[in-house]
């Protein structure tokens, strides 16, 4: 039996802002550990991209399945007729923010499918909270719009240092988003999940990398 998640007063507040405000179920929704972005099941997902985004269709599938892992993929379709796709894996023996860990494929099957989900909505520019707290106060609907991290100056100075140092490239930005990843934490896969704080460290371990493999072609090349 899962254990319930202990939630802090504000992640509680924001859970039945939540309930009260689009009929989802507190089980629909965690965090990761303290940290105030709610966590939707698919289900939950799909009410919410209905009334939060102007997002026209989501159109998922399984892109890999092993014994223990799946790998899903999640397609939107936006309001322009353009495209946001991303993916989201899960594995069986995976711990859950509830302490519960993932036991058979199928259970596999639905967090993969809930994370390529959140991700893809993320990477059309569209973070749920935010989205959500705008629809309180104005009753409208987020517009997506892909590739937003490139509508600020240090959004595409970000993505044309990590080009530079090959984590984005014609195949994808699966090493851009996993290095974003591994040093500020579960979830965060773009410069938009970032504070600004986050996205000059990002600019900052950018560049230094850039000089890092700079430094190291010169030193190949005064040695040959």
């Amino acid at each position: 039996m899962p254990k319930r998640q202990i939630l802090t007063m504000t992640q509680r507040d924001l859970v039945n802002e939540f309930v009260d405000t689009y009929g989802l179920s507190p089980e629909q929704i965690s965090f990761e550990g303290e940290r105030e972005d709610p966590i939707f099941d698919y289900e939950a997902l799909n009410v919410l991209r209905l009334r939060l985004t102007d997002i026209q269709g989501s159109y998922p599938e399984i892109v890999e399945r092993t014994d223990n892992l799946i790998t899903a993929q999640c397609t939107l379709h936006l309001g322009d007729g353009r495209t946001a796709s991303d993916l989201g894996t899960a594995y069986i023996g995976e711990t859950m923010p509830d302490e519960s860990s993932i036991e058979t494929l199928n259970q596999a099957q639905n967090l993969a499918l809930a994370r390529a989900f959140r991700r893809a909505i993320r990477s059309a520019g569209v973070n749920l909270l935010k989205a959500h707290k705008r629809y309180l106060e104005t009753g409208e609907p987020t517009t997506a719009r892909q590739d937003t991290e490139l509508n600020s100056r240090i959004g595409r100075e970000i993505h044309a240092l990590a080009s530079e140092v090959g984590h984005i490239t014609n195949d994808g930005k699966e090493k851009y988003q996993d290095f974003i990843e591994h040093i500020f934490g579960k979830g965060k896969r773009s410069s938009l999940d970032l504070n600004d704080i986050e996205r000059n460290q990002l600019v900052a371990t950018y560049r230094q990398l850039k000089r890092h493999i700079e430094n190291a072609k010169d030193r190949d090349a005064a040695a040959a």
